[in-house]
């Protein structure tokens, strides 16, 4: 009996390989890493579970999109940004790792006020995750705002159990765009709070788990009025599950709600599973080179390109070609590094090209 006891434990552990692992600096992006994200609108995901030795099984998962994320150096920022978030001199407390896209602010609902091209600045300063500002486009215009008081978003390393707290203060000054200033107050508590295995449509891994709550005192100050008006911003909790040399968090589910928590956001790391909405491919040899490029790039064709449309991994176009030839040439010397997407055109034949800047 204690045999087979002993023969059960060993098959258990080799089918699902739990461990309980320690997540460090290296497990985090730097800049010009890349990841293809997965987005499910399933929102019926069990998110309480958690513990110790856990088996956390997301595989029957449908995916609805995807998208790439791109963690970009902050050398190829535009120099407004440079001036404070990669100037070590005047602005240590700023100097970032990487610059990279995100939802999380939002300015719908206030009239006359639209944010565009949202980007947050991360910093290593050892053995922390720090959040140390956004930068963003308002009425065409590039505003810089970095936080007076920085967020820490994971303490290093992580090990169950872990907890830390945080808080998160920054005044954005909206002007010259609009005559106002948005004013955000947050406090993070966050938990290392269970570990086991994680199973998704992308694999199997032994994972730790983050719970970070999230609540917020936003407020506007219209300088037309002469007055501050608070913002109802909902509590937020981000969950998030860990491995080792993956970069980002294998698993997010994002829910809000100060009570019963209702789950607005499901996604993980995956791999391209043809989601990214540049039309359907056939087969056509298309070449694409250098790759990466620092300039020039050349598309050959094995018969003439009817249309080549090029997509950043937001999904926008970045230009559009009719060149009724085998060759295409242009020039990409201005474009942010990272992933593209290219659509090449040939009569009834179509394919998808992906390349590096």
């Amino acid at each position: 009996m204690k045999r087979l006891c002993s023969v059960l434990i060993f098959l258990a552990v080799s089918i699902f390989g739990q461990a309980q692992i320690t997540v460090s600096e290296s497990d985090f992006p730097v800049a010009d890493d890349t990841a293809m994200i997965s987005i499910s609108n399933d929102f019926s995901v069990d998110f309480a579970t958690t513990g110790a030795g856990v088996i956390w099984d997301y595989s029957a998962l449908v995916i609805d999109n995807q998208r790439i994320d791109t963690f970009y150096d902050v050398s190829s920022a535009s120099l407004t940004y440079q001036l404070v978030y990669n100037n070590w001199i005047t602005e240590p407390d700023y100097d970032s790792e990487y610059y990279n896209s995100t939802d999380e602010l939002s300015f719908d609902g206030i009239p006359g006020l639209s944010l565009d091209a949202l980007v947050e600045f991360t910093k290593y300063p050892g053995g922390e995750v720090q959040k140390v500002g956004w930068g963003m486009n308002i009425g065409g215009f590039e505003i810089p705002a970095a936080a007076t008081e920085i967020d820490t978003e994971y303490e290093l390393p992580l090990d169950f159990s872990n907890t830390w707290t945080s808080t998160y203060f920054i005044d954005i000054d909206l002007n010259p765009a609009y005559n106002a200033i948005f004013r955000r107050h947050q406090d993070r508590s966050a938990e290392v709070d269970g570990w086991g295995t994680l199973m998704t449509p992308f694999g199997t891994f032994d994972v730790i788990r983050i719970k970070a709550d999230l609540s917020y005192d936003d407020s506007l100050y219209i300088g037309d009025f002469d007055i501050w008006t608070p913002l109802p911003t909902p509590d937020r909790h981000e969950y998030t599950w860990w491995t080792n040399g993956q970069k980002v968090p294998m698993m997010k589910i994002v829910t809000t709600g100060s009570g019963p928590e209702a789950v607005t956001q499901v996604e993980f790391k995956d791999k391209d599973r043809g989601f990214i909405g540049l039309g359907e491919e056939t087969q056509l040899a298309v070449s694409v080179y250098p790759v990466p490029s620092e300039g020039a790039l050349k598309f050959v064709a094995p018969t003439s390109i009817d249309k080549i449309r090029v997509y950043n991994n937001l999904g926008e176009e970045m230009m559009t070609a009719s060149p009724s030839a085998l060759e295409f040439e242009t020039n990409i010397s201005d474009w942010a590094k990272g992933i593209y997407f290219a659509e090449v055109i040939c009569g009834e034949l179509r394919t998808r090209v992906r390349f590096v800047r």
